[in-house]
């Protein structure tokens, strides 16, 4: 039977409107307090600046880019080296990811936005290749896997829907979902993590729901957290539901 569902990554991305890179150290103020826990690197070969610490049990890290800004929310150690890497179970973890993103944008300080995103990274793991191929029919039930020879499997789409925050705005719900078997990891004191004999099972899907890119002006600001709350619920909604026009 398959774990429920693990985050790997969850992430808020946003766009800036204006030609000029804002500063995001009050995003990290915001979202996790103490500026002193975070450090920071300038990446100078994609030209981006990154910020990262600790927050809770995970590490938060903030990339700063010449037209975007990212928000992610990733491991910090490696939790059970039987399961792919994670930050937790994915549904209560995303609600607690948005009420941290819910701090940055209603503390004034978010920077003029023409789009937004949610992003998530997300894995069930599955006893065997049949538990696995099962499982993803739950989600895509119009799939026939009549083939029991065949391997890794990758289903990619994009379903748009109108806005319900801003009816006019197109929201797009991209998801990949795979089918995949993937090496475990040896874990010992003091070692870094290797490479084992064994495999596991997955059912891996990446959710990118985001609004519009053909929007040039910015997103009104009083309806931007109304926003990101829908994008998280319609993330939400495929995870419980699977692929639904």
């Amino acid at each position: 039977m398959a774990t429920e569902w693990l985050a790997t990554n969850l992430r808020f991305t946003f766009f800036y409107t204006s030609g000029s890179r804002p500063d995001l150290h009050p995003a990290w103020k915001a979202i996790a307090g103490d500026e002193e826990t975070s450090s920071e690197i300038e990446n100078k070969k994609n030209n981006e600046v990154v910020i990262t610490g600790p927050l809770e049990n995970h590490t938060l890290r903030i990339v700063n880019s010449p037209i975007k800004g990212d928000i992610i929310l990733i491991p910090r150690i490696i939790q059970n080296p039987s399961l792919p890497p994670h930050i937790g179970e994915a549904l209560p973890l995303i609600k607690q990811f948005g009420g941290w993103i819910s701090k940055y944008l209603t503390s004034g300080e978010l920077p003029e936005t023409n789009r937004i995103a949610f992003g998530a990274q997300l894995t069930k793991v599955g006893d065997d290749l049949d538990d696995t191929r099962k499982e993803i029919t739950n989600y895509l039930p119009f799939l026939t896997l009549e083939d029991t020879s065949a391997g890794d499997l990758i289903y990619q789409i994009n379903r748009p829907v109108q806005s319900l925050v801003i009816p006019e705005l197109p929201i797009n719900r991209l998801t990949t979902w795979k089918q995949l078997q993937q090496v475990t990891l040896t874990v010992r004191p003091g070692v870094d993590a290797v490479p084992s004999s064994e495999y596991i099972f997955v059912l891996q899907t990446v959710l990118d729901i985001n609004t519009d890119a053909e929007r040039s002006e910015s997103l009104p600001s009083e309806k931007i957290q109304g926003m990101f709350t829908e994008l998280i619920n319609r993330g939400t909604e495929i995870l419980e539901n699977g692929d639904s026009p």
